[in-house]
C-alpha cells in the first residue's frame, strides 16, 4: 500500500512540475509576443527614432529580465540588440547555433513569409545567467517594412 501511495505522490509531483513548466512557457510566450507587438507599433509610429529608443532602453520597456528587443534587416545586419550591443552593425546572416542551424536565415525567412510573423527555435547564450550558458531559445519575430526589417523577442529554456 505504501508503495502505491509513493508512486501516486511521485506521479502527482511529475504532473504538477510538467504542468507548471507548460504554464510558465505559455506565459513567457505571451509576454514575448506582446513585447514584439508593442515594439512594432512603436516602430511604425516613430520610424528610425525607435531604433535608438530600443537600444537605449531608457524606460526599461524594451528589456525585462531575459526578454529583450532585437532587430535585424533582411540581409541579417543587426540594428538593435539590447543584451549585446557589440552585435549592432554586424551581419549575422551566416550565424549558426550549436546544432549548425542557420537561425538568422530562418528568422528573416519567417519575417518575409506570407504571415509575416512566427516562432523560430534555436540555441543562444542567456544573458541572465552567469557565464551566459547556451540554452534553447524561441523567438517571436515580425517583419516590418514589407519584411525589410525584423523585430523580435525570445524566451529561454523552452522545450524544443
Amino acid at each position: 500500500m505504501k508503495k502505491k501511495i509513493g508512486i501516486l505522490v511521485l506521479m502527482m509531483f511529475c504532473f504538477s512540475f510538467l504542468f507548471g513548466a507548460a504554464v510558465y512557457e505559455d506565459k513567457a510566450r505571451a509576454e514575448a509576443k506582446k513585447m514584439v507587438i508593442d515594439a512594432v507599433a512603436y516602430y511604425k509610429a516613430n520610424g528610425a527614432t525607435a531604433l535608438k529608443d530600443f537600444q537605449e532602453n531608457k524606460d526599461g520597456k524594451w528589456m525585462k529580465g531575459p526578454l529583450y528587443i532585437f532587430m535585424f534587416d533582411d540581409k541579417g545586419v543587426c540594428t538593435v540588440h539590447i543584451a549585446n550591443k557589440a552585435l549592432v552593425g554586424k551581419n549575422l546572416i551566416e550565424l549558426k547555433d550549436r546544432d549548425g542551424k542557420f537561425f538568422m536565415k530562418e528568422i528573416v525567412k519567417t519575417a518575409k513569409s506570407q504571415a509575416g510573423e512566427g516562432w523560430v527555435d534555436y540555441y543562444w547564450p542567456n544573458p541572465d545567467k552567469t557565464g551566459k550558458p547556451i540554452e534553447p531559445k524561441s523567438s517571436f519575430v515580425v517583419g516590418v517594412d514589407g519584411g525589410k526589417n525584423v523585430i523580435a523577442v525570445g524566451i529561454y529554456g523552452v522545450d524544443k
